[in-house]
C-alpha cells in the first residue's frame, strides 16, 4: 500500500492507495495547528494493521520542517519516503512560472491533476488563502491569483481595529448585517465569492468553458455563493500527488 501525505499549513489529508488513481481508499483530514508531529503519530496509529510500503509527500511548509517530517516517517514506517516538490513539467503538463519550484506543490497538483481529468480546468481552493489555477486544452498551467481567504479576512479585521472583534465562524449571513458579526462575516465571504465569481467569468471571455473545480476547507461554506456550476472535491491534491507517484516510480 502506499500512503499519501498532503500537508498544508493547518491540516493533514491522508489516503492509502494501492497504486493507482483506481485504487483509493477513503481519504481523512487532520488539523494540525503546527502541531504536525502528533497529527503523523495519529496517522501512524491508525495505521499499524496496515502494510504500508512506500510514503510519498507533498507539503507546502519549510525546509526545516520537511525535514523533520521526513525523518519521523522514516523512523514510524521504516521505507522509502518521497517528498514529491514541483516540477517544470510532468505527465504532459506544463509549468507556467519561469522558477517551477515557486508555484506551491498543492496548486501545481490540483491543477495537473484537474487537467488530466478534463482538460481545460479551472480550480479553486478556499483555504488559509484562496487560489485560482488555469490549464489550457493542450496542457500549459496559465497562471492564477493568490488573495487572502475568509478567515485570514476576518482575523485582518478582528487584529487591526480597536472594536471589530469578531471570530471567522461559518455559516454567516448574506443579507446586510445588522450586527457587527453578521456585517463582518457576510461581507468577508461576500468579498471572497465576489472574487471568485469575477476572476471565472473573465476567465470563460478569454479562454471559453471549462471544467470548475472548488477545493480546500472553506470549499463547501462558499460553494452555495458561486452561480457557476462547480465540482466540489477535496482530494485533488491527494489524487494529483498519486498519480504523479505512479509515473516517478516507473521510473519517468
Amino acid at each position: 500500500m502506499r500512503l499519501l501525505l498532503d500537508i498544508g499549513n493547518t491540516s493533514i489529508q491522508w489516503l492509502l492507495a494501492k497504486g493507482s488513481n483506481a485504487e483509493i481508499t477513503t481519504t481523512h483530514a487532520l488539523r494540525h495547528d503546527s502541531l504536525w508531529s502528533s497529527a503523523l503519530n495519529s496517522i501512524s496509529e491508525v495505521l499499524q494493521s496496515q502494510k504500508v510500503d512506500e510514503v510519498v509527500v507533498a507539503s507546502v511548509l519549510g525546509e526545516e520542517e520537511n525535514t523533520k517530517i521526513k525523518h519521523q516517517l522514516q523512523l514510524v514506517f521504516g521505507k522509502k519516503i518521497i517528498f514529491y516538490e514541483t516540477e517544470a513539467t510532468r505527465l504532459g503538463f506544463d509549468n507556467s512560472y519561469t522558477n517551477a519550484a515557486k508555484l506551491g506543490v498543492d496548486r501545481w497538483l490540483a491543477i495537473l491533476e484537474a487537467w488530466h481529468r478534463h482538460g481545460a480546468s479551472v480550480v479553486i481552493d478556499c483555504g488559509s488563502a484562496v487560489t485560482i489555477d488555469v490549464a489550457s486544452h493542450e496542457g500549459k498551467h496559465l497562471g492564477g491569483y493568490i488573495v487572502p481567504g475568509y478567515a485570514m479576512l476576518v482575523k485582518a479585521l478582528y487584529q487591526g481595529t480597536a472594536k471589530v472583534k469578531v471570530e471567522p465562524e461559518w455559516p454567516v449571513e448574506l443579507s446586510l448585517g445588522v450586527s457587527t458579526s453578521q456585517a463582518v462575516k457576510g461581507g468577508c465571504a461576500n468579498m471572497c465569492a465576489s472574487f471568485i465569481n469575477t476572476t471565472l467569468n473573465d476567465v470563460k471571455k478569454r479562454y471559453g468553458s471549462m471544467t470548475v473545480y472548488l477545493t480546500g476547507g472553506d470549499a463547501v461554506n462558499l460553494v452555495g455563493l458561486l452561480p457557476q456550476d462547480v465540482l466540489l472535491d477535496n482530494t485533488l491534491v491527494l489524487h494529483g500527488l498519486n498519480r504523479v507517484a505512479d509515473d516517478i516510480l516507473r521510473g519517468h
